[in-house]
C-alpha cells in the first residue's frame, strides 16, 4: 500500500470529513428524488404501518409482518423495518418526503459505514475509506433501494450488517466488550430486518480466514464468544420465525440438480455484474469513444487489483476477502428470489470497497487520478439509473391528485373508475396499489366506503383475482353513474363523469362476453366521452 502522511486533517478528522463527503456526495444525487409520491407497494406497507401503534409493533416478532394483506403468508420476518415504518407514520403521516428523508438518511449511514470499514480492512488508511464512501454513496445500481421507499428493506439490513462487520474487525483488533455486544446488537437487526442479514457470521468466518488468522490464534477463546452470540441470536430468530409462519409459508425449494437451474443462476449473475458496473453500461458512456474510454477505466481498475497482488500481497487477501468473498457470501441469498438491482445494495459495499484497496496499491498519481475518473462516472450515471422511479413517483402524485379531485366532485352513489399506469418506464408505479392508496392516510376518508371503486386490474392488490369480483357486473348493478380518472404515462390527465344511463347498458353488454386481456382497456374507451 502506498503510505499515509503520519498528521494532517485529513488523517485525524477522517471520520467526520468522510461523514461530510458522504452525505453531500449523496445529497447531490439523490435530492432530486425527494418530491416524489408513494409508489408500488409502498402504499400497502405505509397505509398498514400507519393504522399500527408502538404498542403493538413487537408482535411482529412472532408474526409475518404483512399479516396477510396479500391474501397469503408471505415468508418474511421484519420487525426492524417495519418500526422504520411506524416510526415515520407517527412523524409524517401521509407526507411521502418524510419517508424518503428517512430512505437517504438510510444510505448516507451505510456509506459512512462503508468508509469505516475500508479504513479498517486497509489497516488505518483514510484515503481507502474516502474512495469507498463515495463511490458507495454515489453507486448507480442504488438507485432503487434509495427512490423506492420499500426498498429500504435491503439498505436497513445492509446498514446493520455493516455495521456488525465493523464491530467484528474493531473486536479482533481492539478486543473491548462494546465491540462484542455491537456485533451481536447488528446482527440482530440485520436478520430482524431481511432475512440475507442471516449470512453475516458466515461473512465474518472467511474473514477470520483471510484477515484475521493471527488475532484468532492469539486468542481464539475471546474469538469463539462472538460466534457463541451469534448463534444464539440465529436461534432466537428461528423460533420467532417458527413462530410467526407456523402453518403458513416455506422457504422456496431449490432444483440444485437441475441444468435449468444452473444456466438460469448463471443468467443472473451476468445480470448482476452488470448493474454492480452499469456505469460501463448506461449513458453517456454507453456509445462511440465514451464507450471505449469507459472500457478503458475499467481495464485500469483491474489492473490495479492486479498490480496490488503483484506488489503488496499482503494486502491481496484484503482485495479477496472484500471483491470475492464478500460478492459470494452477499450474492447467495439471491438464488431463492427475483432479480432487481436493489439486491445487490450488500454486495456493492464489498466492490467499492475493493476498488478502493487496488487504487491505493497504484501510484499515488495513477490512484488518485483513476478514483477521480471512477467516483466521476458514477455520479454522470446516477441521474440516468435514477430518472424512471423519479418520472414514475411523479405521475403517482398526479394520478393521487385527480383521484381526490375526482372523489369530491362525484356524486354520492358514484362509482369511481381509476385508469393509470401501473409500471412507468420500467419503474413501479401504481401496481398493487389499490384500494390501499384509496384510503388514509393517503386520503382523509376511505374512498372504498360507500360507493363502488374499480381499477385498473393491474393496479388491483390481487391481479389475478380481479375479475372473480366480476367488476362489471356490480357495476351495472350497484353504480349510480362513474366518476372516471385516465392518466396517461406522459402525465396527462383526464377526469369525466359516465351518467348512468350511458354506464349501465356498456358494463352489462362487457360483462356479458369473456373476459380478456384487452377488456378493461375496451370499457374504458367506449365510456370516455368523444373529445370536442
Amino acid at each position: 500500500m502506498s503510505s499515509q502522511p503520519p498528521s494532517g486533517i485529513l488523517v485525524t478528522r477522517w471520520p467526520l470529513l468522510l461523514l461530510g463527503a458522504v452525505t453531500l456526495a449523496a445529497l447531490a444525487g439523490f435530492a432530486n428524488t425527494l418530491g416524489g409520491y408513494f409508489i408500488g407497494d409502498d402504499f400497502a406497507y405505509v397505509g398498514r404501518f400507519a393504522a399500527m401503534s408502538l404498542g403493538e409493533w413487537p408482535r411482529l416478532f412472532v408474526r409475518e409482518w404483512s399479516e396477510g394483506m396479500w391474501g397469503m403468508v408471505l415468508p418474511e420476518l421484519r420487525p426492524i423495518t417495519a418500526l422504520t415504518f411506524v416510526s415515520d407514520a407517527h412523524l409524517w403521516g401521509g407526507a411521502a418526503l418524510g419517508y424518503r428523508l428517512t430512505n437517504l438518511s438510510i444510505h448516507i449511514a451505510s456509506a459512512w459505514l462503508v468508509g469505516a470499514l475500508a479504513w479498517r480492512v486497509s489497516r488505518g488508511q483514510p484515503w481507502c475509506a474516502y474512495v469507498a464512501g463515495l463511490l458507495f454513496a454515489l453507486h448507480p445500481a442504488h438507485a432503487e433501494p434509495v427512490t423506492w421507499i420499500t426498498g429500504r428493506v435491503d439498505s436497513l439490513a445492509t446498514f446493520f450488517y455493516l455495521g456488525g462487520i465493523v464491530a467484528w474487525l474493531a473486536f479482533r483488533t481492539e478486543g473491548h466488550v462494546r465491540w462484542l455486544v455491537a456485533a451481536w446488537l447488528c446482527y440482530a437487526g440485520a436478520a430482524f430486518s431481511k432475512e440475507f442479514g442471516l449470512t453475516l457470521p458466515l461473512m465474518a468466518l472467511l474473514g477470520d480466514g483471510l484477515l484475521c488468522r493471527a488475532e484468532v490464534r492469539r486468542d481464539w477463546e475471546r474469538a469463539v464468544y462472538l460466534y457463541l452470540g451469534w448463534i444464539g441470536i440465529a436461534a432466537v430468530y428461528f423460533l420467532c420465525r417458527r413462530l410467526a409462519l407456523s402453518g403458513g409459508a416455506s422457504g422456496p425449494s431449490l432444483a440444485l440438480g437441475s441444468l435449468v437451474f444452473w444456466r438460469e443462476l448463471g443468467q443472473r449473475q451476468l445480470q448482476y455484474a452488470q448493474e454492480l458496473f452499469s456505469q460501463f453500461y448506461c449513458a453517456p458512456f454507453g456509445l462511440g469513444r465514451a464507450h471505449g474510454a469507459s472500457l478503458a477505466l475499467l481495464g485500469g481498475m483491474l489492473a490495479g487489483w492486479f498490480y496490488l497482488f503483484w506488489r503488496a500481497r499482503a494486502w491481496a487477501a484484503a482485495v479477496f476477502f472484500c471483491g470475492v468473498a464478500w460478492y459470494a457470501v452477499a450474492t447467495l441469498p439471491l438464488v431463492v428470489t427475483y432479480v432487481s438491482a436493489r439486491h445487490l445494495y450488500l454486495a456493492s459495499a464489498g466492490v467499492c470497497i475493493a476498488w478502493a484497496l487496488g487504487l491505493n496499491a497504484l501510484p499515488r498519481c495513477w490512484g488518485l487520478g483513476l478514483a477521480v475518473a471512477l467516483i466521476a462516472s458514477y455520479a454522470v450515471t446516477l441521474p440516468t439509473a435514477t430518472k424512471s422511479w423519479r418520472a414514475s413517483a411523479q405521475l403517482s402524485g398526479i394520478v393521487a391528485g385527480a383521484v381526490r379531485t375526482a372523489a369530491e366532485q362525484a356524486p354520492a352513489d358514484a362509482a369511481l373508475l381509476v385508469n393509470a399506469p401501473e409500471t412507468h418506464e420500467g419503474a413501479w408505479m401504481w401496481s398493487w396499489a389499490c384500494p390501499f392508496a384509496l384510503r388514509p392516510p393517503f386520503h382523509a376518508t376511505d374512498l372504498t366506503k360507500g360507493r363502488v371503486v374499480l381499477e385498473r386490474p393491474q393496479l388491483y392488490l390481487y391481479p389475478e383475482r380481479w375479475g372473480q369480483r366480476q367488476p362489471f357486473a356490480w357495476l351495472a348493478r350497484d353504480a349510480r353513474g362513474a366518476m372516471a380518472i385516465s392518466v396517461h404515462g406522459s402525465g396527462e390527465k383526464r377526469i369525466w363523469f359516465c351518467p348512468p344511463e350511458k354506464l349501465r347498458p356498456i358494463a352489462e353488454r362487457i360483462a356479458a362476453t369473456p373476459e380478456g386481456p384487452d377488456t378493461w382497456q375496451r370499457f374504458i374507451d367506449e365510456i370516455t366521452p368523444s373529445a370536442p
